[in-house]
C-alpha cells in the first residue's frame, strides 16, 4: 500500500477555529483512523457554530441591555419633566396690580383770615358774601381787574373787594357756608394746578 500522508494544522482564531491539512509529518495509513478523523472534524464544526452562537447571543444580551437602559433614562426623564411641569402650574400666578394714579390736589390745611372787606367801585354787591374764596391780591386796579376778566371768561362771577388798608381781593367764589367755599377752593386749585395754589378763603368780618 502506498503512503498516504495525512496532517493536522489548528488556527485558532476571533471567532472560529479551523482545520487545514498540511503535510506536517507522515504516518502509514493503516495507524490512521478515518472514523476518528471524521469525529473530530464534525466536533469542530460543531464548536464553532456553538462559539458563533454565544457570541451572537452575547451581543444581543448586550444591546438590549443597553435600550433597557436607555428607555429607563428617557422614561425617568419624562416623569421629571411632568413633575417639573406640574410644579410650575401649581404655582399661583403672580398677580400685577398696576398703582393707582390720582390727579387730586392734596388738601391744604384750612386756614381762614378774617378781615372787613368791601366790594370796589363798580361791582356788585349780591356777590360778596360771608366766606369767599381769593386766588389775587394786587394794589394795583388794572393787574385786580386782568385776572378778573380772565376767570370771567372761565365761567366764574368773579368780584373785586377792598379790605381796610386799600389792598384789592380778586374773589372767583363766595358762599355763605364756610364748607361750600372749602369745596370750591380745593376744586379751583384742582383745575388750575398749578396756578392758583396759594388760594385761600376770606371770612368777611361784617
Amino acid at each position: 500500500m502506498g503512503g498516504k500522508k495525512v496532517a493536522f494544522y489548528s488556527l485558532a482564531s476571533s471567532h472560529c477555529l479551523e482545520i487545514k491539512y498540511k503535510c506536517f509529518y507522515f504516518l502509514p495509513l493503516h495507524l490512521v483512523d478515518l472514523h476518528i478523523v471524521s469525529s473530530y472534524i464534525i466536533q469542530v464544526q460543531i464548536m464553532k457554530k456553538i462559539i458563533i452562537a454565544s457570541l451572537a447571543l452575547i451581543s444581543l444580551v448586550t444591546l438590549g441591555s443597553c435600550k433597557a437602559k436607555q428607555s429607563a433614562y428617557r422614561k425617568a426623564y419624562e416623569q421629571a419633566k411632568q413633575r417639573e411641569i406640574a410644579g410650575q402650574d401649581n404655582k399661583p400666578a403672580l398677580e400685577y396690580e398696576a398703582p393707582a394714579t390720582s390727579t387730586t390736589v392734596a388738601q391744604a390745611p384750612v386756614t381762614v383770615r378774617k378781615e372787613r372787606v368791601t366790594t370796589y367801585t363798580g361791582e356788585d354787591a349780591n356777590h360778596l358774601k360771608r366766606f369767599s374764596v381769593v386766588i389775587g391780591s394786587f394794589q394795583n386796579p388794572t393787574n385786580a381787574r386782568n385776572l378778573k376778566d380772565r376767570m370771567v371768561q372761565e365761567g366764574y362771577n368773579v368780584v373785586l373787594a377792598t379790605n381796610e388798608a386799600g389792598m384789592l381781593r380778586v374773589i372767583v367764589a363766595s358762599f355763605d357756608a364756610r364748607e361750600e367755599a372749602v369745596a370750591s377752593r380745593d376744586a379751583i386749585r384742582a383745575r388750575f394746578a398749578p396756578d392758583f395754589k396759594d388760594a385761600w378763603l376770606l371770612e368777611n368780618d361784617l
